[in-house]
């Protein structure tokens, strides 16, 4: 799944015949498509809008699940 990104990203900078523009803009979207996708960034939440806000990061729709069972 993570190769598909930049292939595609090759593909548009040859059918756009290496226009800078649209290399820089293909660029950028490819940054940020796969950065997020890095292991340093799992399981990490991005807050933009402050707490006070009213507008919160909404709950699980489900009770997290018990971890693994210690064997005695």
């Amino acid at each position: 799944m993570k190769s598909l990104t930049p292939s595609r990203f090759l593909i548009s900078t040859h059918y756009s015949r290496y226009d800078y523009t649209l290399f820089a803009l293909n660029f950028f979207a490819l940054v940020f498509v796969l950065f997020p996708k890095l292991p340093i960034l799992h399981r990490l939440r991005f807050h933009f809008l402050p707490a006070q806000s009213g507008l919160t990061t909404p709950s699980p729709s489900r009770p997290p699940s018990p971890g693994p069972k210690a064997q005695f």
